[in-house]
């Protein structure tokens, strides 16, 4: 028998009653996600997908400033508007500078110029431009998405209030070239964006570039900044505190105008430099946004040599100034006389060979041949002193070496020493002897090497080493200045009683000697003058030095005038109103440039002046 079982309706239970409830609880879930997310955060999301990676940017460190000794700006920083090329993202695209060149006015030898720059590294920014006036720089910032491997920005750029009398100590920044990267890092110093090129600039950089600091982004597809994903400061460079007066400075500069020249002044009792002045000289203005080859070219045309650091570099026979050298040569040697005199029939003869001087002096003793400049004395107290006296005397003072001034340029001068005679295959005689205690013949020097010595006189047998920079700090710091730690430049040992008798003897130059036109009223200082013949033709050159007070010096100075007469004529009267105004600041101190006698003019003193050899 068979059973047949009917089909049962299902049963309702509240799971399954619930389950078509949570199914559309779920979905309204989502579906409010999927709006939020879709909707409400569309924006950010979007903005995120952009996001690519990340890029750093280095900032420019702003350069650190440079001050006199009295706190006067002479070099500082300002923003600017600086454009800056990457050659390898535009060397497909030659049209790009060509439309630079043209929104920012400029011509065809930019271009070429800024190609150049360009290529010592073609795969970083290099500045090619600054200075842009804000309308050029807005179209230029407009056209930026047709023009690449450009970029805009504010930086910190380097200026100078005066861009005239300090040109060839502070020099210039500029990008860096291939051997300016290579000398720098032959230093350890990685480049910045600008470097000196030369000057204190230049000496300095590991001091005054401060360290640049980094900004890192994210970036989208196309590499361009969505936002900042922090940010490490740049620390600006150190402050250097110059021993430079750009009083003394601008005064020396006016007195040189027009003239070949230099004029170094010096505090002997630390060595810091107050004055280095060299005539011509250029306009650094021309370097602020990279120097044109047309001007670059007129520079080194220039039959002046303007670009020449004459003060440092220049090397010229140091005529009978050098008549110091030769009263220490013979007291170390045991040769110098006070009260023995010497007669001068207005010349010398030594064999064959007749050494002129300017006056027939008769029988002379030191201070009287020195107040007057008489070569016959010196000449025959060189007979007795002989050669080797005067090379040890020059090698103690440092003449013939650099003395490592922190400014680059310097020579070492000319001093006939054995292996310099034998590399040129020349043979000492007798007369070359009395040629150099007159400061002719082979004997070469620099202004800054006859300040030096003249600070020897003033400081009584000690030489500091002479140095620009008087100090240095952190950029916005109150704190004292850091001096250099430098060691003595020269010492000699001489008793106090020759001092004092050359320092009378130097008094009297200026009292009633060659330099009475470097007279100051109510002032007793010490000098020496000389006038050297040269190679070329025309007049001599004109030489002062000295230093002031005579009892408590306070500055050493050496002028040099270049194919301008007699020294007591020409250079003493300039050094004359470059101590005036160093000392005597509170009272009248308009420079008398007037008096000044230029070139071309005369004058009836100083007519006993030392003069050069003339063959007989």
């Amino acid at each position: 028998m068979s059973v047949i079982h009917a089909p049962r309706s299902p049963r309702l239970t509240v799971r399954l009653a619930l389950l078509p409830f949570s199914a559309l609880a779920m979905l309204l879930v989502y579906g409010a996600r999927l709006w939020y997310v879709q909707v409400a955060q569309a924006d950010e999301w979007s903005r995120l997908a952009a996001v690519s990676g990340e890029d750093e940017v280095t900032t420019v460190a702003p350069r650190g400033r440079i001050v006199d000794r009295n706190g006067i700006l002479l070099a500082g920083v300002r923003p600017s508007v600086v454009v800056s090329a990457v050659f390898d993202q535009m060397k497909d695209h030659p049209e790009v500078l060509a439309e630079v060149a043209a929104i920012l006015d400029l011509n065809d030898a930019w271009i070429e110029k800024s190609k150049k720059e360009m290529g010592w590294d073609p795969y970083v920014p290099v500045v090619i431009y600054v200075g842009a006036d804000p309308a050029a720089a807005s179209r230029l910032a407009e056209s930026l998405g047709r023009l690449p491997g450009i970029s805009v920005e504010l930086q910190p750029a380097r200026f100078y209030p005066d861009t005239k009398s300090l040109a060839h100590v502070l020099g210039y920044v500029w990008t860096p070239s291939g051997s300016d990267v290579e000398r720098l890092e032959g230093q350890g110093i990685t480049p910045s964006t600008y470097v000196g090129r030369s000057g204190i600039e230049m000496f300095y950089e590991g001091l005054l570039m401060g360290e640049p600091g980094k900004e890192r982004f994210a970036v989208d597809a196309r590499r361009k900044p969505v936002r900042s994903l922090g940010e490490v400061r740049a620390v600006p460079g150190s402050e250097l505190r110059l021993g430079i007066d750009l009083r003394i400075q601008r005064l020396a500069a006016s007195l040189l105008e027009g003239q070949m020249g230099a004029i170094v002044a010096l505090d002997p009792r630390n060595g810091d430099v107050i004055c280095l002045a060299s005539s011509p000289s250029f306009d650094a203005g021309l370097y602020e946004n990279g120097i044109s080859s047309k001007n670059l070219m007129a520079l080194y045309d220039d039959p002046g040599r303007p670009l020449f650091p004459r003060a440092i570099g220049g090397v010229y026979p140091p005529g009978s100034t050098f008549k110091i050298v030769t009263s220490l040569a013979a007291w170390k040697s045991g040769h110098f006389s006070v009260s023995e005199t010497r007669t001068c029939v207005g010349y010398f003869q030594y064999g064959r060979r007749r050494f002129g001087c300017l006056g027939v002096h008769g029988a002379v003793s030191f201070e009287t041949a020195f107040t007057k400049s008489c070569n016959s004395y010196f000449a025959s107290l060189a007979v007795d002193v002989g050669r080797e006296a005067f090379l040890d005397v020059c090698r103690a003072l440092g003449l013939g070496s650099k003395s490592d001034i922190d400014v680059p340029g310097e020579s070492a001068g000319t001093v006939p020493y054995f292996d310099w005679l034998e590399s040129r295959d020349l043979r000492w005689q007798g007369g070359d002897t009395v040629n150099m205690a007159i400061g002719q013949g082979y004997i070469g020097v620099t202004p800054l090497q006859m300040a030096n010595v003249v600070a020897l006189v003033a400081n009584r047998g000690r030489i500091e080493q002479p140095y620009v920079v008087a100090g240095w700090r952190d950029a916005g710091s109150d704190a004292a200045y850091t001096r250099p730690d430098m060691p003595l430049l020269a010492t000699l040992d001489v008793s106090d009683r020759f001092w004092s008798i050359l320092n009378n003897a130097m008094i009297g130059v200026i009292e009633h000697g060659t330099a009475t036109r470097a007279r100051i009223d109510g002032l007793t200082w010490a000098g020496k003058t000389g006038s050297s013949e040269h190679s070329g033709e025309g007049k001599t050159h004109a030489w002062f030095v000295g230093y002031a007070p005579a009892a408590n010096p306070q500055i050493a100075i050496a002028v040099v005038i270049e194919r301008a007469g007699h020294g007591g004529e020409v250079a003493a009267p300039i050094a004359r109103e470059i101590v005036r105004l160093y000392l005597m600041a509170g009272e009248d101190t308009a420079p008398d440039i007037q008096s000044t006698v230029r070139p071309g003019t005369s004058s009836s003193s100083d007519s006993s002046d030392g003069a050069s050899p003339s063959p007989s």
